[in-house]
């Protein structure tokens, strides 16, 4: 995916291809803000140099029985820490449609990029991205899957799972 800030120099892209790469390293799980500044969260920035905030999350989809920390349980806490954070973009992984559209609504600052890797639409985990609208500005959205047939949605090479990439 690339962005352009929204006020400043239009010709500065940015890719996020390593915010979504990390989930397609075997075992790479971690959550981490990868930047951050001394902007107030929410606070508009007119300088095109200035440190972008980048964070992933694993949501852990919502299907799994994890008892005192299953989703409706742990939601809240999840928004809150991504509301202190104040991510311009935000990844995640293991995303289930009611898990995004639950984000949508409780970060509306927020555009939404993806789709889930079994059909192309909302079936499946997918990884979601996130970025503030007041920040920066869609250039270009794409996602394909992991297989002979990257373009075809759900498919998959051999008995290896299906996996879907968003870079945009």
């Amino acid at each position: 995916m690339s962005f352009a800030r929204s006020a400043g120099n239009p010709s500065l892209l940015l890719s996020i291809l390593v915010l979504v790469g990390l989930r397609l390293v075997p075992g790479w799980e971690a959550s981490a803000v990868i930047s951050r500044d001394s902007r107030a969260a929410g606070e508009p920035t007119k300088d095109c140099t200035a440190p972008l905030r980048v964070m992933t999350f694993n949501l852990r989809y919502s299907a799994a029985a994890d008892g005192n920390d299953r989703w409706e349980l742990r939601r809240e806490q999840l928004v809150e820490t991504i509301r202190s954070s104040a991510p311009d973009i935000l990844g995640t992984q293991e995303c289930l449609a009611g898990q995004a559209e639950f984000l949508r609504e409780a970060l509306p600052d927020y555009e939404f990029v993806g789709v889930g890797r079994e059909d192309g639409r909302l079936g499946g985990e997918m990884c979601a991205i996130f970025y503030r609208r007041s920040l920066l500005v869609k250039l270009d959205a794409g996602h394909f899957w992991l297989s002979e047939t990257p373009q075809v949605p759900g498919s998959k090479t051999g008995t290896a799972p299906c996996r879907a990439w968003s870079p945009g």
